[in-house]
């Protein structure tokens, strides 16, 4: 009996322990407010949002950094700073599955801004705004730009207006003055241009995503590469303007240079799918260096005449309904009809001769009888 106290005793006191531990951890994290949200960054580690939050945050330099949007929403509250701004290490995702994550910004600033190493997996990236006159997401701030963006395989990037206008002079959804190592999927839409790669910024892989520019006028760029880019997949539209614009151009000490390789994807352009310029005619000296073996090009191939920089257009593959492409195919291509428009091939070698029965013939027969002979003379001379 007094064994039987003795457990019961015991007992109580463990699911006395339990109940206080439980209430103890039901009531000790309270909801982030702006301030412990940006403790939370400081500190480094997993930071699962839990609320919707206003302010301007900071990543700092040398924290790494895992933030889970969880479904709510980050905005700024000052006209001249971007509503996440990354030094250190950083990866954005949003485990509701929906990307109903979202980071806005309510100023002409970033949603966000990339100064350090950033992946982005998910979470919608937009703003409040309905005027606009920055960009969406920005990595780096400037030539040779050090800002590194690992991947973006997911995630919604959209501006918040619906018509745009070249005479606007709007900025780009996306600016890239550092690098990106790999675009493997996501959502970009703008009126303007969606996706800009400045000059000595880079790509080094597209190979997923959907970028789509549905403005009305032909600056309404899907991709505007004035660095290095090198693509083998994505959709890339523009509903009324050009798919991919090229270009180059010099500031007062540089002559800047773009290279763009495209094995595959989908490129139309309601004026072109391919666009390549100088950023001043007759004036800029860089070179545009462009080669396509793959993909799908529905709309005009237009090169703006230069006169004093180097365009370097090569297609040897990738089917394209200008038949102006013609024009831009390296010695043993052809451009041959296919469907509603053309596929780049090789040409076929041209036939090699096979000597029949005939003159061919008795003449290589004359030439064996004739070294039989010569083989039989010098051994009759030998012996």
């Amino acid at each position: 009996m007094k064994v039987m106290k003795k457990v019961w005793s015991l007992l109580k006191g463990f699911l006395v322990a339990v109940s206080v531990t439980a209430a103890f951890s039901s009531t000790a994290q309270a909801a982030y407010d702006s301030t412990t949200f940006q403790d939370a960054l400081n500190a480094g580690g997993t930071v699962v949002l839990d609320a919707d939050l206003t302010g301007n945050f900071a990543v700092p330099a040398g924290v790494t950094v895992t933030l889970d949007l969880n479904g709510y929403k980050l905005d700024s509250i000052t006209s001249n700073s971007s509503t996440l701004t990354n030094y250190g290490i950083l990866t954005i995702k949003d485990s509701s599955g929906t990307n109903a994550g979202t980071i806005t910004t309510s100023a002409n600033m970033a949603a966000v801004m990339n100064y350090g190493t950033l992946a982005i997996h998910g979470g919608t990236f937009t703003r409040s705004l309905t005027s606009i006159s920055w960009y969406v997401v920005r990595n780096g701030d400037g030539p040779g730009s050090s800002a590194l963006i690992t991947v973006i395989d997911g995630g919604v990037f959209k501006e918040n207006v619906s018509v745009g206008d070249c005479s606007l002079g709007k900025a780009s959804l996306f600016d890239n003055y550092g690098k990106i190592e790999l675009i493997a999927g996501g959502t970009f839409s703008s009126p303007y241009t969606v996706m800009k790669v400045e000059e000595t910024a880079s790509i080094d892989s597209i190979t997923g995503g959907t970028f789509t520019a549905t403005g009305n006028g032909p600056c309404n760029t899907a991709i505007n590469v004035w660095g290095d880019v090198t693509i083998s997949g994505g959709t890339f539209t523009s509903v009324n303007g050009r798919a991919v614009d090229q270009g180059s151009w010099d500031d007062s000490s540089h002559s800047y240079s773009s290279s763009l390789t495209i094995s595959g994807g989908t490129f139309k352009g309601g004026s072109n799918s391919l666009y390549l310029h100088m950023g001043t005619p007759n004036a800029d000296t860089g070179t545009i260096a462009t080669n396509i073996t793959g993909g799908s090009f529905d709309g005009a191939i237009t090169e703006v005449p230069s006169t004093t920089g180097i365009m370097d257009l090569s297609l040897s593959g990738g089917q394209f309904t200008d038949p102006a492409a013609a024009d831009y195919l390296p010695p043993g291509y052809i451009l041959k009809p296919s469907g509603n428009g053309y596929v780049v091939q090789r040409a076929m070698p041209a036939a090699t001769a096979v000597p029949t029965a005939g003159h061919g013939a008795l003449a290589i027969l004359g030439l064996l009888l004739a070294g039989l002979g010569f083989l039989t003379l010098r051994r009759n001379r030998a012996s």
